[in-house]
């Protein structure tokens, strides 16, 4: 969709709009839940609508395309989205299901791969706020 539209003559500013409200969020749905996982096939098909809004080369650097248009990662963007819903989370009063259901799975999944509780504990430990885990 971005090549076609680059191709038929859709400026930068115009294609960067088309990424941001109709391919880049079908790509991040759901992902405050599911985020944490490796998902290089997503960082591909942006890498490679970056460089096609730009008319850079395919072996151009991603960091040119990203740097350019001032994007970041995907996988950066779900890790802030991880931790804004955690963040809610914690917050919410006792009394609300989901501050209750993840009390339960906090210490049940805390160290099971693939599990929120572990990519939220993992993410605290990487930006060196794992102080906050044993708050929360």
């Amino acid at each position: 969709m971005i090549y076609k539209a680059t191709f038929e003559g859709l400026s930068v500013d115009s294609g960067e709009k088309l990424w941001q409200t109709l391919i880049r969020p079908t790509l991040e749905y759901g992902a405050e839940v599911w985020g944490g996982c490796d998902w290089q096939e997503a960082e591909k098909i942006q890498n490679t609508a970056g460089r096609t809004l730009l008319g850079l080369y395919r072996t151009t650097a991603v960091e040119v395309a990203r740097g350019e248009l001032g994007w970041l990662s995907l996988r950066a963007r779900r890790e802030i989205r991880q931790l804004r819903y955690w963040g809610k989370i914690v917050k919410m009063e006792d009394s609300r299901l989901v501050k209750q259901i993840y009390k339960q799975c906090k210490d049940r999944t805390g160290g099971q791969r693939g599990s929120f509780c572990y990519s939220i504990k993992k993410l605290l430990i990487k930006f060196d706020l794992e102080h906050l885990w044993s708050q929360s």
